[in-house]
C-alpha cells in the first residue's frame, strides 16, 4: 500500500515540475507575443501566425498596418490582458511548486487557488472595458464615421466565469478540508 502512495507522490510531483516550467514559459512567450504584435507589422504578424491579440477584431479586418503611435496607445492598452495573464500564471507556478515539493493540502494552496479564481472573475469583468478601449483606439485612426467600438462576450468568456467560480468553491472546500485536518492533528 504505501509503495502506491509513493509512486502516486512521485507522479504528482513529477507532473506537476513539468505543469510549473509550462507556466513559466507562458508567462515569458505571451508577453513576447504581445510586443511582437504591437513592434512589428500587425497586419503580416496576424496574417502569419493566424492570430491576434486584439479581442473582439477579427485577424482579416488587420487590412493595413497601424499608425507608431496607435501601436504604442495599443500596446499600453494591451498591458491590462498581459497583466491578468501574468498573474494568474503566477499563482499557477506557487501553487504547483508547492504540489511538486508534495505539499496537497496546505493553506498556501488554498490561497493561490482563491487567489487565481478571484484573477479568472475581475478579468472577466475587467474585460468588456478593454474590449472596448482597445477597438476605439484601433479604429481611432479611421475616418469620422467608421470609428467604432466593439464588446462580444461569447461562450469562452461564459465557461471562464462558471470556472471561476467552480474554483473558487473548490478554494472553498480545501480552507475547510485544511481546518478540519488541523483540528483533527490537534485533538488527541
Amino acid at each position: 500500500m504505501m509503495k502506491m502512495k509513493d509512486k502516486t507522490n512521485q507522479r504528482i510531483r513529477r507532473v506537476s515540475a513539468i505543469l510549473k516550467w509550462l507556466f513559466i514559459i507562458a508567462m515569458v512567450v505571451v508577453p513576447l507575443l504581445y510586443v511582437s504584435f504591437w513592434a512589428f507589422d500587425s497586419h503580416i504578424f496576424s496574417k502569419s501566425l493566424g492570430l491576434s491579440v486584439i479581442p473582439a477584431y477579427p485577424v482579416h479586418s488587420l487590412g493595413q498596418q497601424l499608425p507608431v503611435e496607435i501601436r504604442i496607445v495599443g500596446f499600453c492598452v494591451s498591458l491590462v490582458p498581459m497583466i491578468f495573464f501574468i498573474v494568474k500564471m503566477v499563482f499557477l507556478v506557487k501553487l504547483f511548486a508547492l504540489y511538486e515539493r508534495g505539499i496537497i493540502f496546505a493553506i498556501g494552496n488554498v490561497r493561490n487557488i482563491r487567489r487565481l479564481g478571484w484573477t479568472m472573475l475581475l478579468w472577466e469583468v475587467a474585460n468588456p472595458f478593454y474590449q472596448l478601449l482597445l477597438t476605439f483606439v484601433i479604429s481611432s485612426n479611421n475616418p469620422p464615421g467608421h470609428r467604432f467600438v466593439s464588446i462580444s462576450w461569447n461562450n469562452i468568456d461564459v465557461s471562464t466565469t462558471i470556472m471561476a467560480v467552480i474554483i473558487l468553491v473548490v478554494s472553498w472546500i480545501m480552507r475547510e478540508g485544511v481546518r478540519l485536518e488541523e483540528q483533527q492533528r490537534l485533538t488527541v
